[in-house]
């Protein structure tokens, strides 16, 4: 899955939750969704090896919810 899909994929499971109709959901699904992952990359950073081909995976997943 590209970064752009699993950004997509994130923000969409957040408005799945939250009512319908009005812009603040979607900034409010967007934050959860940016919440989420920086949580996996602060995880990845200090609890894991870090394996560079998935910390820059998340960074770019990021990257892409910044830009819906």
């Amino acid at each position: 899955m590209t970064p752009k899909e699993k950004a997509n994929e994130l923000l969409n499971k957040f408005l799945e939750e939250m009512p319908y109709g009005s812009l603040r959901d979607f900034n409010d699904a967007k934050q959860c969704a940016l919440i989420c992952a920086d949580e996996i990359i602060e995880i990845q950073y200090s609890w894991c090896n870090i394996d560079g081909n998935q910390y820059k995976y998340w960074q770019d997943v990021k990257q892409e919810i910044e830009k819906l």
